[in-house]
């Protein structure tokens, strides 16, 4: 039984339909809020989904317990023969549309399957606020992260135009999100670039 194949999502509003989406927890139990590391607790729109929609927080409940429970073999594994029959080709795995890290060993998980899923052509990357966490041996994983860099650093602001031209003249390499994954692949790169989100 493939326990994976009825967890994963694919495309959203913002991403398209060649990207898996998985979640390591619900917005509402998300551990980077519970630990403060959250910027932007109040305008969290995983949270909105899961107000509007019902199925949505058991869904990612769902998630999260797979996740904790599984090892990254079995999840590289039913990912694999999860996507073999897909029409679409899937290119990406996208960690984290909800939640976050809980630990060290979620980042060691991920690194390993993102390890197995590179063999197969699949890119596997992810947000977090987690700047407490060793990402130094994440050589697969594509860490984004939520107003610091690892791979790439993602920052809410109100004039996105302003801080990017701030940025270049300070000398960093810095963009413009444009808040639709179909028409961007800066999150899958790891490029040290600052991409600031505008924020109302």
């Amino acid at each position: 039984m493939n326990e994976l194949s009825k967890l994963i999502r694919f495309g959203n509003r913002k991403m398209p339909k060649n990207v898996a989406i998985f979640n390591m927890a619900p917005a509402f139990e998300c551990p980077s809020e519970r630990l403060g590391m959250c910027k932007i607790p109040d305008k969290c729109y995983a949270k909105k989904a899961e107000r509007l929609y019902p199925e949505a927080l058991p869904f990612r409940r769902r998630q999260q317990e797979y996740w904790l429970r599984v090892s990254p073999e079995r999840f590289a594994c039913e990912f694999i023969a999860a996507i073999a029959s897909k029409k679409t080709k899937i290119d990406f795995l996208r960690f984290n549309e909800s939640g976050d890290f809980h630990s060290q060993a979620c980042v060691d998980k991920a690194e390993a399957i993102a390890k197995i899923l590179k063999s197969v052509g699949i890119v596997t990357h992810l947000f977090t606020c987690r700047d407490d966490l060793d990402f130094d041996n994440a050589k697969n994983l594509i860490v984004s992260g939520s107003n610091c860099i690892i791979d790439n650093g993602f920052y809410a602001v109100k004039d996105a135009e302003a801080h990017v031209a701030q940025a270049l003249r300070a000398g960093y390499s810095a963009a413009v999100c444009p808040k639709n994954c179909s028409k961007c692949g800066m999150c899958h790169r790891a490029d040290k670039k600052m991409i600031f989100v505008e924020m109302h």
